[in-house]
């Protein structure tokens, strides 16, 4: 076995929720140089950090490959890292060199994705999306910050939160994808994460099936509502890294 200290995650995708943390965790594990079957959403330094780096460094362990030249990447995915204040600096004191990814989603999307999410899947969601997005719902924000629907649309608003890590991390260790590019070009967008990761390129099977989520068609009046709210926030993440975040 390794020591301890030599299993800190090479990599950790920390969001955002829902804009394919999911979708990248797969494409690395089927990569012939990662560890095949990580622990995915370990919410170490969110949820976690009690059980002391030790416990979080150990989920991360494996037996020393036969081929002792070749290296095994490790890492995690914990999308509830993204939004954290604390977080950043948090990892880098513990692991300086680690590599972060991020993929950043058109926020009206996103948080449309968001709402059937809890609708389908954490079902604890049981309002109609006319409802959890309506124009009152969105101009109460200011008075209730922990509601669903702030938590929703709260977690779209990227310059701050992207900002925050780039103000901990070398540039050079982060890397920000665009949602937008998986739908458009998947080829392009796998890519971006080897060539950051420092991995040969590999081609992937089945990428569509890996993050293609169904649910209804959304009124028009509700994107409407959602991109007018979103469009300052828009502006400044794309003044911050050049990004388009493209809407469906």
């Amino acid at each position: 076995m390794q020591k301890i200290e030599d299993r800190k995650p090479d990599f950790i995708i920390i969001g955002a929720m829902k804009a394919a943390t999911s979708a990248i965790y797969e494409y690395l594990m089927q990569h012939p140089s990662v560890k095949q079957r990580l622990p995915k959403e370990l919410h170490f330094f969110t949820l976690n950090y009690n059980k002391g780096l030790d416990w979080y460094l150990s989920q991360f362990e494996f037996p020393t490959d036969n081929n002792q030249d070749q290296k095994l990447l490790i890492g995690e995915a914990s999308p509830s890292y993204l939004p954290s204040k604390e977080v950043p600096k948090l990892i880098y004191e513990s692991c300086p060199n680690v590599k972060i990814i991020i993929s950043l989603r058109n926020p009206t999307d996103r948080a449309i994705s968001h709402y059937y999410h809890q609708v389908n899947r954490v079902k604890d969601e049981t309002r109609p999306i006319e409802l959890a997005f309506s124009s009152q719902e969105i101009a109460d924000l200011e008075k209730k910050p922990y509601s669903k629907t702030s938590s929703y649309i709260q977690l779209g608003k990227y310059f701050t939160q992207v900002k925050n890590w780039l103000n901990v991390f070398p540039k050079e260790q982060v890397l920000v994808l665009n949602y937008h590019t998986l739908e458009t070009n998947p080829d392009n967008f796998i890519k971006k994460i080897f060539a950051f990761l420092e991995l040969p390129n590999y081609l992937i099977a089945d990428v569509k099936k890996i993050y293609d989520n169904q649910y209804p068609a959304i009124p028009l009046e509700i994107k409407q509502r959602l991109d007018e709210y979103f469009k300052p926030y828009n502006q400044e993440i794309s003044d911050f890294l050049d990004i388009q975040l493209d809407s469906n």
